[in-house]
């Protein structure tokens, strides 16, 4: 089932517009990434013995005269929760005109509900960009459409707007940024608790065979799912060394107790403003060699609240960041509840700089 309905002037649609690519500039790091600058994507998702189509970038444009103009795009999907629910996300919608949100909001909502319902599906959520003051690395995301995060066309008053409309806001998600020389500093005094836990670089097929025990960690990266693995997984070239676990020194095999774990990648946001490809799988020759300036942290995860965890986690993963020419971290994903996070992080000189709202809203039937 696709969009293409038109209506009181308006028209939903299941399609990509030509013009963000320019207006808002964003990576695509999801299934089907070939078809995807077509506004196909071929993935299903199976819930309750019914198939469905995952993945709808929806676009909701108005006819002026004769004249089809779009207002607003909106990528979305359906994934299952862990208590087993069908969920409908929704990214942060972009505004080509802001002159009539109200009317294309009516519209928006009445359409996507009514979609809501026909697949059975009870819940609708939204993320909402929100206090981003620094350039914000990939990805800017929980989905696998980021944008290049512009102030411009990311308000500040969206998130009371949406509100307006029964949406309620549920958790907060934060990414903070420190320059690598900043934390060395910081971290000085601490090297020897570092010291105690060896990292092991780990491929994606190790991760597949860990991934488990990394859902089942104590404190962990925020994530729409651990059982709809399909949300999370974002399909990223290899990079060398980005990817690691932790383990006390006298325990070095995956099989056993896992204390740590880490991804991070450079900002791919650096080399598409060189190459502009939304894809970065269509130019990932030029990775190897290409001078980014930072990196982040995008899946984490450690067994228990400990100073020395974390810090051993902050020392391993600068010294490959170091290795790759980074100048400045980012760590990202860290939920609004995770005090003992931000109490470390705020040690070693971090400072925040971008929000993710998460709200959520009942479909009414």
């Amino acid at each position: 089932m696709t969009f293409n309905i038109r209506e009181n002037g308006f028209k939903i649609e299941s399609r990509l517009p030509t013009a963000l690519f320019n207006e808002a500039p964003f990576i695509y790091t999801g299934p089907d990434f070939m078809s995807f600058p077509l506004g196909m994507i071929s993935d299903i998702i199976n819930n309750k013995n019914r198939s469905i189509q995952r993945f709808f970038p929806i676009t909701i444009s108005k006819f002026q005269g004769k004249i089809l103009v779009d207002q607003m795009f909106c990528f979305s999907f359906f994934y299952v929760n862990d208590e087993d629910d069908l969920i409908f996300y929704l990214t942060h919608p972009f505004w080509f005109d802001r002159s009539n949100m109200k009317d294309t909001m009516d519209f928006f909502i009445m359409q996507i509900e009514g979609f809501a319902n026909k697949m059975n599906c009870n819940q609708i959520e939204l993320e909402i960009h929100e206090n981003f003051t620094s350039c914000i690395a990939y990805p800017t995301s929980l989905s696998h459409l980021s944008y290049y995060l512009n102030r411009d066309r990311f308000q500040a008053d969206d998130l009371k707007f949406f509100q307006r409309y029964g949406f309620n806001e549920v958790n907060s998600l934060f990414c903070y940024e420190q320059c690598l020389e900043g934390i060395e500093k910081n971290l000085k005094d601490k090297i020897s608790d570092a010291k105690k836990y060896k990292a092991k670089i780990i491929n994606q097929s190790d991760f597949i065979k860990i991934k488990d025990k990394i859902n089942n960690s104590f404190i962990k990266a925020f994530s729409l799912s651990t059982k709809d693995l399909i949300v999370s997984h974002r399909l990223l070239p290899p990079f060398n060394k980005s990817m690691f676990i932790l383990n006390k020194k006298n325990k070095t095999s995956m099989n056993s107790s896992i204390n740590g774990f880490v991804q991070w990648v450079p900002n791919l946001f650096e080399l598409f403003r060189k190459r502009c490809s939304p894809i970065p799988y269509l130019h990932y020759h030029n990775f190897k060699d290409f001078p980014f300036k930072c990196g982040k942290i995008i899946n984490w995860a450690i067994d228990e609240e400990r100073d020395e965890l974390v810090i051993a986690l902050m020392y391993h993963t600068i010294n490959m960041m170091k290795k790759r020419g980074i100048k400045k971290c980012q760590f990202g994903f860290i939920h609004n509840k995770q005090d003992f996070m931000y109490n470390i992080l705020k040690f070693c000189g971090f400072s925040k700089v971008h929000t993710i709202k998460l709200l959520k809203r009942k479909v009414l039937e």
